[in-house]
């Protein structure tokens, strides 16, 4: 999140209810700054660190960890019950799609199994969308607590694994992904398992665990193809395996998740090429490149003279109005959606119309529509490639910085919770967003399903809980927001505080542990930017959990190397110099 952003956090007013605290509606960042400022301070005081450093306990820790847990799961339940049925938007309708049309395996040329595979659970056991929104909750429980658990193996510190859980129990951003029918949420928490597999493989190695990585890893990638991109931060981990193993067993370890990702992925693409007459996994891998690289489009190295034409038409002056101002228009490039600025100079033409012709025109017996356009993709997006290799590159890291530094951050903007609060508008609109998508995708598909009302705002002691729900989520999403635009203040206070007279030990694990959360988000950042990236907020959701880890984990370091610096200036409280 920008700074501009958290200071102008005036949609927490009432929300946060910082007001009956004497704090002004408009800056709550004032209060989350106090409790930042306070918990920094309290390391640079010897008498109140060494205290601090104590606590919490295990008894305290357990019981603030299943505090925080029931009040997420109370959270969830009563906004399940209030709301009825999961938001939607417009990509709802190609995860319904398969999972009506092949219940058992079930999955489509664009979208991979893990999100239709839900849809198809939940209509086989409720019979109801809302089935989705319990799914969701399972996998939002399982993986909070696997990631906690394996991050208190790994850091040794309960404060980090506290930390670490308000977040997952409270941040609104990943509430609101909860409880939209979309990847996202599967993917996020496929993620954190991988996560939370690989801290326990790392904290402890066995083959056991060495197979939990590759069905976690499995499972990431067929929630969302993009997994890939962390492949390179499970090398790492597995080349920093604990030195009392050989390598003999830690590459056998290796080869249990490789041998076992690729028999269940090659099962994957055996399946898919069946089903749609080609070998692979889906066909929206160009698709999505060329929106990303549409502006680099190379006119005069397309074979087609009839498209080559037709784009010559539409790219310059689309580079020249709109990429060249940094406005890509993706869904414009692929999807020929228009807007008012767009309807105003190429009318309803778009390259997305242009292709499709050329796909009339070149298609061959048995070619499927998806593969065909895929096919037309891949030449425009690797020409451009190969006619601006430098250009890319720019982009392609821009992009990758964009994702981090716009996409990162505790707040969402969701009508779910402020509906089910009392804001009787905000359930109107995500009604009709309903309406307009997920019960059309079933109607569409000929399975129609039981609508109810239009959701009402809860009432009585419901609405007392909710509002207080609306205030403990805007308080955390404030915190996550101000703490990833501190993100950059922390890692010089960790630079900085590291002098040789400050470390201990079992500082050294956590420094492997901050290198692989590096190597874990540049991966992604790198495979983003160089493949796709649209909505920063959504694709940043899928690794978002292991950005906070790396934030709780660095704070703990600094905390710790203060304390440490500030302890060789006085005696710990009752002790003798």
């Amino acid at each position: 999140m920008d700074l501009g952003l958290v200071l102008a956090h005036t949609r927490f007013g009432g929300a946060l209810g910082l007001e009956f605290l004497g704090f002004p509606s408009r800056a709550p960042w004032l209060f989350v700054l106090a409790v930042h400022a306070a918990l920094l301070g309290s390391a640079l005081a010897p008498g109140v660190a060494w205290r601090v450093a104590r606590f919490p306990g295990r008894a305290e820790g357990l019981a603030i960890g299943a505090t925080l847990l029931a009040t997420g799961l109370a959270i969830r339940i009563g906004l399940t019950v209030t709301l009825g049925m999961p938001d939607a938007g417009p990509d709802t309708t190609s995860y319904i799609s398969p999972a009506l049309a092949h219940p058992v395996f079930p999955f489509s040329e664009v979208r991979t199994a893990g999100t239709p595979l839900l849809v198809a659970l939940a209509h086989r056991g409720w019979g109801h969308p809302v089935g989705v929104l319990w799914l969701h909750h399972v996998l939002w429980l399982t993986s909070s607590i696997a990631l906690v658990c394996a991050a208190r193996w790994a850091t040794r510190s309960r404060a980090v694994a506290l930390t670490l859980l308000a977040y997952l129990c409270l941040c609104e951003k990943n509430l609101a992904f909860e409880y939209l029918l979309l990847s996202e949420h599967a993917a996020r928490t496929c993620n954190a398992l991988l996560l939370a597999a690989s801290l326990w493989w790392w904290s402890r190695p066995s083959a056991w665990r060495a197979l939990g990585v590759a069905f976690a890893l499995l499972a990431s990638m067929l929630a969302k193809p993009t997994a890939l991109f962390m492949l390179p931060s499970l090398a790492l981990l597995f080349a920093w395996a604990p030195g009392k193993w050989t390598r003999g067993r830690v590459t056998a370890h290796l080869a249990i998740v490789v041998v076992a990702c690729l028999s269940s992925w090659a099962t994957y693409s055996t399946e898919y090429s069946r089903r749609f007459g080609y070998w692979g996994t889906n066909a929206a891998t160009y698709m999505n490149l060329y929106a990303h690289v549409g502006h680099l489009t190379d006119v005069e190295a397309v074979d087609s003279p009839e498209l080559a034409m037709e784009l010559a038409r539409l790219i310059p002056r689309y580079r020249q109005d709109f990429a060249d101002h940094g406005d890509h228009q993706p869904n414009w490039l692929i999807y020929g959606s228009v807007s008012p600025a767009l309807r105003a100079r190429f009318g309803d033409d778009s390259p997305a119309a242009a292709v499709e012709r050329e796909r009339l025109r070149s298609s061959s017996a048995g070619e499927t529509r998806q593969h065909g356009l895929e096919r037309i993709y891949r030449e425009l997006a690797l020409e451009g490639i190969r006619a601006h290799p430098v250009d890319y590159a720019f982009h392609a890291a821009g992009s990758a910085c964009r994702l981090y530094a716009h996409g990162l951050g505790g707040s969402y903007r969701w009508d779910g919770l402020t509906g089910a609060a009392g804001d009787r508008a905000a359930l109107v609109a995500r009604d009709a967003r309903i309406d307009s998508y997920l019960m059309l995708a079933y109607a569409q598909a000929g399975s129609p399903v039981p609508r109810p009302g239009t959701a009402e705002p809860a009432s009585g002691p419901s609405a007392g809980a909710l509002g207080a729900a609306v205030v403990a989520v805007g308080a955390v999403a404030a915190c996550c927001d101000l703490a990833f635009v501190l993100a950059p203040l922390l890692l010089v206070l960790l630079v900085a505080t590291s002098g040789a007279h400050a470390w201990r030990p079992g500082h050294t694990r956590r420094l492997r542990l901050l290198a692989f959360l590096t190597v874990y988000l540049g991966g992604y950042a790198a495979g983003i930017g160089l493949l796709c990236m649209s909505d920063a907020e959504r694709f940043a959701v899928n690794v978002q959990d292991g950005a906070f880890l790396f934030l709780a984990v660095t704070f703990g370091l600094v905390t710790s190397h203060l304390r440490t610096a500030a302890r060789r200036g006085g005696a710990r409280p009752g002790s003798k110099r």
